[in-house]
């Protein structure tokens, strides 16, 4: 049971949440996207702080509900830090940053970590890359 001052800080978090997504709402032309590439890119600007970063963003038609139907289908969400994995709070999620002690084969610690996920969860799988440049390498050249 939460107390009264986790309460509160919640409350008071769900607030700002609110507001920085009706700022984005109010100040953002999101047009040119369906209503959930709209809430996608929402997301995406929320977390980054950059509107601009909005105008860069394409979305694979059928990429959503695609996403959707994995994580509905027990699909496990891969992530490159151990960071964006305490964020998602949703379905199985797994970094396997942790295990990969050193780099090798001229490859960082996240690469090897994604791709030992990958190899651990081949069907269905979801990437979710925060901060690791070479990691979303790595999973395009995993999907290519």
């Amino acid at each position: 049971m939460p107390t009264k001052q986790r309460l509160s800080q919640q409350l008071a978090g769900n607030y700002i949440e609110a507001a920085s997504f009706s700022i984005i709402s109010e100040t953002m032309d999101l047009s040119r996207f369906d209503r959930e590439e709209r809430e996608v890119i929402a997301r995406i600007v929320h977390s980054c702080a950059d509107p601009s970063i909005a105008e860069s963003l394409a979305i694979q038609a059928g990429a959503i509900s695609a996403a959707i139907g994995a994580i509905q289908s027990g699909g496990v969400v891969i992530t490159d830090v151990e960071m964006v994995k305490s964020a998602l709070y949703f379905g199985s999620t797994v970094c396997m940053l942790g295990e990969i002690r050193q780099s090798e084969k001229n490859k960082t610690r996240t690469q090897l970590g994604v791709e030992r996920a990958a190899l651990k969860y081949p069907q269905g799988s979801i990437f979710v890359i925060g901060c690791a440049p070479t990691a979303l390498e790595t999973v395009i050249e995993l999907t290519q």
